[in-house]
């Protein structure tokens, strides 16, 4: 897989293991678990120009090895 540049970083979350997926629609889903511990946690985030504006993260379920995939309909 290729790598691919989603923009500026400009507001960042804690955590570890991120996992990233993106439409066509500019829609961003990204996933992640805590640093320590096995809670996982996932957010939503839209494209504008070279930067992702980001919503806040929420606890959605306790692993570690979190995956993400979207399709261009936004369904996760």
């Amino acid at each position: 897989m290729k790598d691919v540049f989603f923009g500026l970083a400009e507001q960042y979350d804690t955590g570890s293991i991120p996992n990233v997926a993106i439409n066509a629609s500019g829609q961003v889903l990204e996933v992640h678990k805590n640093e320590e511990g096995f809670k996982l946690y996932y957010r939503f985030g839209n494209l504008n120009k070279a930067t992702v504006n980001w919503e806040a993260s929420h606890h959605y379920d306790d692993g570690n090895t979190p995956a993400v995939a979207m399709n261009n309909r936004g369904v996760e």
